[in-house]
């Protein structure tokens, strides 16, 4: 029995050499944080037998880190209108329709699950690629992210030992190790200073609702504000679109219920690509009495 357990120890041992380093980090001169501060973050790929919860956990991870260092995030939503994979072939569209600094590329090579009969040793192994819109490399970050325990490794703590082989069970392991990933990776690149990140504008505003009785009991909607951004209207608990009809200008035509509710009170926002928004309440008859009708105001940052 010693003998096993010292083999074992051994084998922790190397292991624990091979994963030992730092992430590996390569950065341009242009990736710094005023050129580059608004990213689209690709599908992150993944092996294949990878549940799809942890794919998730994954993504959550890495965009938590990437705006808790200042960074703006394309919504996944449009990134996923264009990119169905890490390749994005047709990435050039996001480019052309939003102002990228950067898209963000994160690839899992392994993720690794070694269970002995004393202990464990389970790590994350992959890297984050960052380029411009036009191509060209910036960052590459390489890292391993790895956890061990149980009395192989802790045989001096016993119960601390049998926690963690207990806790190696399901997916607490996996999210700790994903996390941990993720924040030492994504430490490698340059934070944005709280100076650089408000010349990435601020945030929508809405200065004007109008609404317009139309033929056939139909009202027209038209809401001022920040052009080139997406305007939604809230009616009846469902969300529809207002079309830029001209710039900082959105249209549409509804038919609104005559007891919409108590206090016929609709909702229009304001959104910006990068998460950014504006939301105002306003009461449909002072507006088309003439008043400005708002109510409240609500803005929103991601």
């Amino acid at each position: 029995m010693k003998n096993q357990v010292k083999s074992l120890r051994l084998a922790a041992m190397i292991l624990l050499f091979f994963s030992a380093c730092g992430p590996r980090a390569k950065l341009q001169p242009e990736f710094d944080g005023v050129q580059v501060q608004t990213l689209a973050l690709l599908p992150i790929s993944v092996p294949e037998e990878t549940r799809s919860e942890r794919r998730r956990f994954l993504r959550s991870a890495f965009e938590s880190e990437l705006a808790a260092r200042g960074y703006r995030l394309l919504d996944e939503s449009l990134v996923l209108t264009v990119c169905r994979d890490s390749a994005c072939a047709n990435r050039s569209q996001l480019a052309a329709a939003y102002p990228i600094s950067a898209f963000v590329d994160v690839k899992i090579s392994g993720i690794e699950r070694n269970n002995f009969v004393l202990g464990f040793y389970n790590a994350i192994e992959g890297s984050l690629n960052a380029s411009t819109p036009t191509g060209k490399v910036i960052a590459e970050v390489e890292f391993t992210e790895s956890k061990r325990g149980g009395l192989v490794f802790d045989s001096g703590q016993v119960i601390q030992a049998i926690k963690e082989q207990y806790e190696n069970y399901g997916d607490w392991n996996f999210n700790s190790l994903a996390s941990g990933f993720a924040e030492e990776i994504v430490a490698q690149l340059p934070s944005i200073s709280s100076a650089a990140a408000r010349t990435l504008g601020s945030a929508p505003v809405i200065q004007n609702v109008s609404v317009k009785p139309r033929r056939g009991m139909v009202d027209e909607v038209c809401v001022s504000g920040t052009p080139g951004l997406r305007a939604l209207l809230f009616l009846n608990k469902r969300m529809t679109n207002l079309r830029e009809v001209s710039s900082g200008k959105y249209c549409g035509a509804y038919r609104i219920p005559p007891k919409y509710a108590p206090e016929k009170m609709l909702i229009v926002e304001l959104r910006s690509a990068f998460g950014a928004a504006v939301r105002e309440v306003f009461d449909v008859d002072s507006i088309r009495a003439g008043a400005t009708g708002l109510r409240s105001r609500v803005t929103e940052s991601m």
